[in-house]
């Protein structure tokens, strides 16, 4: 079974950038606290609905559950 070749691709000027053209900032966290682990049992039930929203929402399962539980710790004055 033979494959087909594809075409090389072409190299246009609009796709050249100078080196100095191109400016990305490093991602930034808004807190540089050190994390600390912590083991704790949740119901399955939110656990997939955590995952879910993790998904969907493209934020990470981490940041999801720190604003959550400074939140509820703000709340309760804490």
């Amino acid at each position: 079974m033979s494959q087909a070749s594809k075409p090389a691709a072409r190299l246009t000027s609009d796709l050249l950038v100078r080196k100095g053209d191109v400016h990305a900032e490093p991602p930034r966290r808004v807190e540089d606290e050190r994390l600390v682990q912590l083991t704790s049992r949740v119901k399955s039930s939110t656990v997939d609905r955590l995952r879910d929203y993790a998904h969907k929402s493209r934020v990470p399962k981490q940041d999801i559950i720190e604003v959550a539980l400074r939140e509820y710790l703000d709340k309760m004055g804490a």
